[in-house]
């Protein structure tokens, strides 16, 4: 009897969750026009099904690209459009149905969790119940790869016995991060902010530097004739020119920030709240700056210095990429190497792969056959 009468209550209390959700969701939803992503999915919605099938996106004037999200959204919104039209309302809707119908699935979800882990924790289990109790964590990865670096510190930590004169007589080079951080300051290992900064930095410049390399493979593979000129000539200015290029057509795109209060930009009012779109990308296609700007042309950046408002990779004015050298220094070390070390043949491409929020980047099924290139005796 007290199981069905909970069972009830919890009923009638996820119902009561979920129509609060709906409310919430619903309120204002029409108050703001569409934006940057929302636009695009507007242009989905007014395309024919096996255009939405095929997941290619035509960006004027003739650019043709590949949509990496699956169609099965812009299906929904496309029939939902033609049944009541390309309101904000009706195009936010899909994704209020879908929010609403999450709340059961995230709760089912956690009572599984939490059975599974009160469970473990009754029958002594206590660190199994509460590694049970964060699986459902959005945050999982980073604490585990915080887990692992908080293990790897302890295997660093220097023996109670040893002394700052011993670590300061110590030669033997650092593996990493964290035995440097051991050696300069043992305590820092202790540190939860330290270590989540460490975290981040790796995670940040894992993705944004492996991006860049990418994309410099693919412009020396799509302008063989530099790839064969840095070969004839390995200079260091000549590779970081080529760096320089690749970062003005790509991997530059934009950058999102929201309004903290109104203000007025060239006769345009921007309201409190609004994301603004800064059009990096655009402003590095400059033809005023950049004359013929689609063209790949390393020799524009031959003794001649760019404004950070003309050309900014890297972040403009005093929020620029404090490792803006660095990463400008690996990235030229990868295109001496690969033109000096290696020949090599596209034998499948495609388009690139366009995002408003992460850097693009080059096709997938980019492929090539490689062989070493004879060196010079």
């Amino acid at each position: 009897m007290m199981a069905d009468r909970s069972s009830r209550w919890t009923l009638w209390l996820l119902v009561v969750l979920l129509l609060v959700t709906f409310a919430l969701r619903v309120y204002r939803l029409e108050a703001q026009s569409l934006w940057s992503d929302e636009g695009l999915s507007l242009y989905r919605a007014r395309l024919t099904l096996g255009e939405n099938l095929s997941n290619v996106i035509v960006v004027p004037p003739k650019v043709v690209t590949q949509d990496t999200n699956p169609p099965l959204y812009f299906v929904v919104l496309s029939v939902l459009r033609a049944a009541a039209g390309e309101s904000e309302y009706v195009l936010r809707f899909v994704s209020v149905i879908a929010g609403v119908l999450l709340v059961p699935l995230l709760y089912d979800k956690a009572e599984t969790q939490f059975v599974s882990a009160t469970g473990k924790i009754e029958s002594g289990d206590v660190k199994g119940g509460l590694r049970e109790a964060v699986k459902s964590s959005p945050l999982f990865d980073v604490a585990e790869i915080e887990a692992i670096l908080n293990t790897r510190a302890k295997t660093l930590m220097p023996a109670p016995a040893a002394s700052a004169d011993t670590l300061a007589t110590d030669v033997t080079p650092p593996s990493c991060f964290l035995a440097a951080l051991a050696r300069s300051d043992p305590a820092a290992l202790a540190d939860r902010t330290i270590l989540g900064n460490l975290i981040y930095i790796m995670q940040i410049t894992w993705g944004d530097v492996t991006g860049l390399l990418l994309w410099v493979f693919k412009m020396l593979s799509d302008h063989p004739e530099w790839r064969e000129r840095l070969a004839r000539e390995p200079s260091r200015d000549l590779a970081t020119r080529i760096v320089l290029e690749t970062l003005r057509l790509e991997q530059s795109e934009s950058r999102y920030r929201r309004a903290v209060a109104d203000l007025e930009l060239d006769g345009f009012r921007i309201p409190k709240g609004w994301l603004v779109r800064m059009c990096i990308r655009e402003s590095h296609r400059d033809e005023k700056v950049f004359p013929d700007p689609l063209v790949f042309d390393p020799e524009r950046f031959c003794g001649r210095a760019f404004t950070r408002g003309e050309y900014a990779p890297f972040g403009a004015f005093r929020l620029a990429c404090i490792g803006e050298d660095v990463t400008k220094a690996v990235a030229g070390s990868f295109a001496l190497e690969l033109a000096c070390g290696f020949d090599w043949e596209v034998v499948e491409d495609g388009p690139a792969r366009i995002s408003s929020w992460v850097h693009n980047a080059p096709h997938p099924r980019l492929s090539v056959t490689m062989k070493p290139r004879a060196r010079a005796a």
